[in-house]
């Protein structure tokens, strides 16, 4: 009986966004037909300057640096920097603006049935 274990990338999504997902599967093989399998996802973030792909063999690390152009990668850091602009303020005195919910009258509650007994 004999035991093998192989890792290999076998998912690899380039979402709208430019983040770039990556799948790992984990087998375990016993006498070639395989009884156990685990995951291991990744996150290649577009706004990573300088992202590792030291864990990628050739043909993945090719699709990465085809979906991270230098013009995606400015685009989604601008596109950070006016989400940072964006953000209002807080006062740290009177704190964050909030918003009070409206106040639901209780339902009126009414003897209970009898009982029968």
């Amino acid at each position: 009986m004999a035991l093998t274990e192989s890792t290999s990338i076998d998912r690899l999504e380039v979402l709208e966004d430019g983040n770039v997902q990556v799948r790992t599967a984990t087998r375990i093989l016993r006498d070639g037909v395989k009884i156990s399998e685990v995951y291991h996802r990744r996150v290649i973030s577009i706004y990573e300057s300088n992202p590792d792909l030291s864990f990628l063999d050739d043909a993945s690390r090719a699709v990465v640096e085809a979906a991270r152009t230098p013009e995606r990668v400015a685009a989604a850091v601008a596109h950070l920097a006016a989400l940072a602009a964006a953000e209002a303020p807080v006062d740290p005195v009177a704190g964050p603006e909030t918003v009070e919910e409206p106040v639901m009258d209780p339902l009126p509650i009414g003897d209970p049935p009898p009982m029968d007994e």
